[in-house]
């Protein structure tokens, strides 16, 4: 069986599986670091270790929870599982669990 190794999406049409800097700011500007509903049942606290280089809550490389000048569109780095996640439970979805990648990676070419 042949392993995919392309760039090519294997993710449903019209879901994309990357979210810009500008998507991440808003979940940040909602409040989203402070919103227990997102952190629920995740062992580490929200605010205790997720600060950007001056202190406030966001990606570790922003300054002033805010991202780069011109990288509006690029993909959020510099980010734990925990902060994806909280992101993906604010815009109602989830991170792909183990069995997703698994899938993904040994499914026939064919499929996608």
């Amino acid at each position: 069986m042949r392993r995919h190794s392309s760039a090519v999406s294997r993710s449903t049409p019209g879901h994309r599986r990357t979210h810009a800097a500008k998507a991440f700011k808003q979940f940040i500007d909602a409040g989203g670091y402070g919103n227990a509903a997102y952190w629920h049942g995740l062992s580490v606290p929200p605010d205790a270790r997720f600060r950007d280089s001056t202190d406030r809550p966001g990606p570790a490389r922003w300054q002033l929870a805010a991202f780069p000048s011109g990288q509006d569109d690029y993909p959020v780095g510099g980010i734990s599982w925990y902060e994806a996640n909280a992101y993906c439970r604010s815009v109602g979805k989830r991170l792909p669990t183990v069995l997703h990648w698994t899938r993904a990676a040994l499914a026939p070419d064919e499929m996608f």
